[in-house]
C-alpha cells in the first residue's frame, strides 16, 4: 500500500481519529499470534533487523550491508525473509535464475551478498537453514521484529531519520507496527538511516537506553559516474521512493521526472511504455532503484538503468552482530 500522508503529519488529523479503533484489532490480532506461537530456537544465533514502522526505512540495504561485512570477518550467515510479493510460501533457497514473483524482489537482490532462504513461516526457515547449509554460523533475519515464531539473539530497529515514527499510532491509524513503548523495550539497538531529524532526541525521550547507530545510504559512485552527465526520468516502488529521488539530486543529477508507486509495486507493462515514452520526450534515461530492476522482465529492463543503493555501517553495530550468541 501507500502510505496515506497523516499517517507522517504532526499534528492528529481526522483521518488517524477514524481509524484509531481499528487500530485495536490489529493490536488483538498480534497479542493472540503471540500467545499461539511456538517459537523456533535454532542452534546458531538470530539477528532480526526490523522496522517499528510499515517500512521506508533502509532496511533491507543494512542487511545486505551486514551480510557482506560479517563475511569478510569469517562469518558464514544466511539471510532469512518472508519474500514478500513471491508466490513460495514453503522454505526455498533463493537461486540467482530465480524470478521476483516467485520469490520476492528484495529476496532476489540480496542472494546476490549471500545465501538467502525464504518462508512464510520463519521458524521453518531457520530449521530448513540448519538442516540444509551446514556451514551457516549466524541467521540475519530481514524484518521480523514481530515475528513470534523463531527465538532471536539481537534484535535491530532501523528508523528513517527523516520520517522517523510519524503520529506514532498503530496501523491503521499510524505507521507503526506496535506501540511505540512496546517495540522499544524489546530491541537491543537502533539504526537511523540519512539525516537524523530529531530521531534519536525522540527516542532518548521515550526511555531508550540502548545503543543508536546512524547508517548513512548512499548511491553506488560507479552507477553515479555512468549516468551524470544525462537527464534522468527516475521511478521507484520502494517504502521512500522521495530518499531515492533526493539522493539523485544530491549527486547533481537532472531529473526531468519523477513517479512513485507502492513498495513492491509489479509493474505492468503499459506503465513501463508510458515512462519510457516520457523519458524518450524528454531525452532522458530511464532509471530506478536494484530492488525495482528486479521485477522487470528482461525486455523491460534492457531499456532501464539501475542504481545500486548501498549503506555504510557503523563498526561498533557489526561487533554487536558478530558477538551475538544464543
Amino acid at each position: 500500500m501507500t502510505p496515506p500522508s497523516f499517517w507522517y503529519q504532526s499534528r492528529l488529523t481526522l483521518g488517524a481519529i477514524l481509524l484509531w479503533p481499528l487500530t485495536l484489532i490489529w493490536r488483538l490480532g498480534a497479542a493472540i499470534k503471540h500467545l499461539m506461537a511456538k517459537p523456533y530456537q535454532p542452534p546458531v544465533p538470530v539477528v532480526v533487523v526490523g522496522n517499528l514502522t510499515a517500512g521506508g526505512t533502509g532496511k533491507t540495504p543494512l542487511v545486505a550491508s551486514l551480510a557482506v561485512e560479517s563475511a569478510k570477518k569469517g562469518r558464514h550467515p544466511v539471510i532469512l525473509m518472508r519474500g514478500h510479493g513471491g508466490s513460495k510460501t514453503a522454505p526455498y533457497r533463493v537461486k540467482p535464475e530465480d524470478q521476483a514473483q516467485d520469490v520476492g524482489d528484495e529476496a532476489k537482490w540480496l542472494q546476490r551478498f549471500a545465501p538467502v532462504v525464504i518462508a512464510r513461516n520463519r521458524g521453518h526457515g531457520a530449521g530448513y537453514i540448519i538442516d540444509t547449509i551446514p556451514e551457516c554460523d549466524v541467521i540475519i533475519m530481514d524484518d521480523g521484529l514481530q515475528n513470534p515464531s523463531i527465538k532471536t539473539s539481537l534484535k535491530i530497529a532501523v528508523f528513517n531519520g527523516n520520517l522517523g515514527v510519524g503520529n506514532g499510532m498503530v496501523i491503521p491509524a499510524g505507521p507503526m507496527r506496535q506501540t511505540l513503548r512496546s517495540g522499544l523495550d524489546q530491541i537491543d539497538a537502533a539504526v537511523i538511516t540519512g539525516a537524523d531529524k530529531g530521531v534519536e532526541a525522540m527516542l532518548t525521550s521515550k526511555g531508550f537506553d540502548g545503543p543508536v547507530f546512524a547508517s548513512s545510504r548512499h548511491l553506488n559512485s560507479a552507477d553515479i559516474k555512468a549516468i551524470h552527465s544525462t537527464p534522468v526520468f527516475a521511478f521507484a516502488g520502494i517504502g521512500y521512493p522521495d530518499g531515492f529521488f533526493n539522493m539523485l539530486r544530491d549527486q547533481g543529477i537532472t531529473l526531468t521526472g519523477t513517479r512513485s508507486f507502492a513498495d513492491h509495486h509489479p509493474y505492468t507493462a503499459a506503465e513501463l511504455m508510458a515512462m519510457t515514452k516520457q523519458a524518450h520526450a524528454d531525452g532522458a534515461m530511464l532509471v530506478t532503484t536494484e530492488k525495482d530492476y528486479a521485477r522487470l522482465s528482461p525486455n523491460e529492463q534492457a531499456q532501464v538503468t539501475a542504481i545500486r543503493l548501498e549503506s555504510r555501517l557503523d563498526g561498533s553495530l557489526l561487533d554487536m552482530v558478530m558477538k551475538a550468541r544464543v
